[in-house]
């Protein structure tokens, strides 16, 4: 299949036929540390595995929102959650190799650290699956897809561009999970919008107000920015933008939203205006109040 087209039918059955943890027994760790992680690797591979971790974490908050033990809902879950663990666990492993020192306190560790928005998130989203029963799930599908969307380009892109034989052979492994994941998001996502017109204007109120990628909840919108210009220097992080927003306007009632693109110009101009001295800072926010009026 080309890499540009994705699967979206099938959902659980298929998922569930090809449930199971991403195979790491015949990788050959020692040319993993012959070869060794760049700088750049070193932080992108841990910020996967930090964030991949937590999915074990997260899984609790999901098991607390309204329909999360529907046979369907379950099943997915299930698997997800399975899979997603293992990944970090891989990728702490190809970090270990390669000399870097992971604690084995990786999960607790990052889940203690996570910020306000985050661990407000824990609290609110089972709250909202109850409030907006019926809307919900679009929500979290929505979410979910444009996530599992951008994780999967971004270990397409890391297997592309790395000499570690092993992080390329696993990247390879782990984002033909995450088609299946994304697949699965996604058609959910299309079932739930199609048909319901306050789903629709939920999931367009939280993608333009409350929209963030996948991790910045976990390690920070400036992190977050940082590991996708890493993966995705220059026109590359333009391109996928307009990939991942192209797909998301597919669905029901979401035509003219750019979420990626918003997000990532917003923390751009965030970025450019810490740089600047404190004087130039104020008048550049006055600036921008006078053209907002």
């Amino acid at each position: 299949m080309d890499k540009g087209e994705l699967d979206v039918d099938g959902a659980v059955d298929r998922i569930l036929r090809h449930a199971g943890k991403v195979r790491v027994d015949d990788l050959n760790w020692n040319d993993a540390a012959n070869v060794g992680l760049s700088d750049d690797e070193v932080f992108i591979v841990s910020y996967f595995a930090d964030v991949e971790s937590q999915t074990l974490a997260n899984l609790k908050t999901l098991l607390a929102m309204r329909g999360a033990l529907e046979p369907e809902m379950a099943a997915f879950l299930t698997t997800w959650s399975y899979e997603e663990y293992f990944h970090g666990h891989a990728f702490a492993r190809l970090l270990r190799a390669c000399g870097c020192v992971v604690p084995d306190s990786q999960v607790l560790d990052c889940h203690q650290s996570a910020s306000v928005k985050e661990r407000l998130e824990r609290v609110l989203m089972p709250l909202a699956s109850y409030v907006f029963a019926r809307e919900f799930p679009a929500v979290y599908m929505t979410f979910g897809a444009i996530h599992e969307l951008t994780t999967l380009r971004g270990y397409e892109r890391l297997g592309e561009s790395t000499k570690n034989p092993v992080l390329k052979e696993l990247s390879a492994r782990i984002a033909k999970q995450e088609r299946r994941h994304f697949a699965f998001y996604f058609n959910q996502a299309q079932r739930s919008l199609a048909k319901n017109r306050r789903a629709r204007w939920l999931t367009r109120l939280l993608l333009r107000y409350y929209f963030a990628p996948v991790g910045a909840g976990l390690k920070g919108n400036q992190t977050c920015l940082k590991l996708y210009q890493s993966l995705f220097p220059g026109a590359l992080g333009t391109a996928l933008c307009a990939e991942v927003d192209g797909r998301i306007r597919r669905l029901p009632g979401l035509s003219d939203l750019a979420p990626m693109t918003e997000f990532f110009t917003t923390q751009r101009a965030s970025k450019r205006l810490a740089r600047l001295p404190a004087g130039h800072r104020l008048r550049s926010r006055i600036g921008q109040g006078a053209d907002a009026r």
